[in-house]
């Protein structure tokens, strides 16, 4: 499973949790809902980080847009004109995700894969400025998986789309709704 799309069905869990408690869904297991979400939150935003990487080294989209270009007879499907065409298409698309989400570099690095020293004497401050917001996480995940997926003849092959959350989502509701009957049970 790609990178990108493990991110998006991490931010699943963490959109349907922050909603829950947003709609005062959630009747208890507060303590494993709030590390689930955050544990998810940082996951997600990790997996779109890995995706859209500048470092010469790493497997990104970006680097998948190169491979592409600079060796077209790779990729069958278009015309060399017509794939370059969709490649700056896409260049261009990644460009607007980087600056729709600007705050997620200094996020990963100070928060997801770095614990910030200013973590002790003022946490707060290690936030990321602009802070993330979710339908701009949203927006980058889908827009990366579609991308993703228009290159990746194999998953189109297997029926992936670009939107397979409903199963996660049922499960969720399903957890959710025995977590608060259980906690009406037991109150």
């Amino acid at each position: 499973m790609s990178q990108i799309s493990l991110g998006w069905d991490y931010f699943v869990v963490a959109k349907f949790i922050r909603e829950a408690y947003g709609s005062a869904r959630v009747a208890g297991a507060h303590a494993i809902l709030t590390r689930a979400y955050e544990t998810c939150w940082d996951a997600a935003i990790l997996a779109v980080s890995k995706v859209l990487d500048n470092h010469k080294d790493s497997l990104s989209v970006k680097y998948l847009l190169n491979c592409l270009d600079s060796v077209p007879m790779q990729y069958p499907g278009l015309t060399r004109d017509a794939l370059a065409k969709q490649i700056a298409e896409h260049r261009a698309e990644i460009a607007d995700i980087e600056a729709q989400i600007p705050g997620i570099w200094d996020e990963r690095d100070r928060i997801v894969a770095h614990l910030d020293r200013k973590h002790v004497y003022a946490p707060a401050s290690v936030r990321s400025s602009p802070p993330i917001e979710m339908d701009d996480l949203h927006s980058a995940i889908r827009a990366l998986r579609r991308i993703l997926l228009i290159y990746n003849q194999q998953w189109q092959a297997l029926g992936i789309s670009i939107d397979s959350s409903q199963e996660i989502w049922n499960d969720l509701e399903k957890i959710l709704r025995l977590l608060n009957e259980d906690g009406q049970k037991a109150g």
